[in-house]
């Protein structure tokens, strides 16, 4: 089991190339299966767009990467539409409101916990509205809805008394509530997008994370002239000067972590 904060930004290694081809940038969760169905990766050339990495060809998650069999496991964001689809939804659990089915406020969602043998979220972390230092889990049979807002529970794995504080690593077995097995319900898909673009929603969350970071590497135009050097601060101006030269991602991976 590993929580989201042990996945993103590891390395991915190809165990046949014997080297580094990207980084987990961001985990694309799928509600209605509760799971992490692809992960998003920056590449290890910064030129290039972002890629997308199933889940199920993840051979393993490591403390110091993740590994792959081969390099071809991994396909640009723009041409698979589930997972630009999935990227469009903001299924992102944590942060959330967590609610049981009648409508009872518990908390919200702090970290998942993944199964890396197959992405499946085997349960959600939560800081209670009534004890902000506690972190129960509520395991995935207690879990209805993966929402874009609300995490819906069953009343059962609401009861007070039945919240305890998991051990320091993730138990193998859930901790919260007497679970009754229930489906996820359908989550509602986002509006539809008409084919939704994921390149420019990635680079949409990107160009909101780079603005007030100093670039690591100077940035240069078609022409071989300075655009930006190595130390200056993006500015809401330099951005669109960079954006229109067509230099977005080479920016978006040349900034400090």
């Amino acid at each position: 089991m590993k929580r989201s904060i042990e996945i993103v930004g590891l390395p991915v290694l190809s165990i046949i190339k014997g080297r580094e081809v990207g980084t987990v940038k961001e985990l694309l969760i799928d509600p209605n299966q509760g799971e992490v169905a692809f992960l998003l990766l920056g590449l290890e050339n910064w030129y290039s767009p972002p890629g997308v990495l199933p889940f199920k060809d993840v051979s393993g998650v490591g403390e110091y990467a993740l590994t792959i069999e081969y390099d071809n496991s991994i396909t640009p964001l723009g041409e698979i539409p589930e997972a630009a689809q999935l990227l469009a939804n903001q299924v992102k659990v944590i942060g959330t409101k967590v609610i049981t089915r009648k409508g009872k406020y518990i908390g919200k969602v702090t970290e998942i916990i993944i199964d890396d043998a197959n992405g499946k979220i085997s349960g959600c972390v939560i800081e209670p509205k009534d004890d902000p230092g506690a972190s129960p889990i509520i395991p995935d049979t207690s879990i209805i809805t993966f929402g874009q807002e609300v995490l819906v529970i069953n009343e059962e794995a609401a009861t007070g008394s039945s919240l305890e504080a998991p051990p320091a690593a993730p138990p193998a077995t859930p901790v919260v509530g007497t679970p009754v097995p229930t489906a996820p319900a359908p989550v509602p898909p986002a509006p539809a997008t008409n084919g939704v673009n994921g390149m420019k929603l990635f680079e949409e969350r990107q160009r909101q994370s780079v603005i007030g970071k100093k670039l690591v590497r100077t940035i240069l135009d078609d022409q071989g002239q300075v655009i930006a050097a190595e130390g200056e601060t993006v500015t809401e101006e330099l951005l669109e000067r960079i954006e229109k030269l067509g230099k977005f991602v080479e920016l978006s991976m040349g900034v400090e972590r």
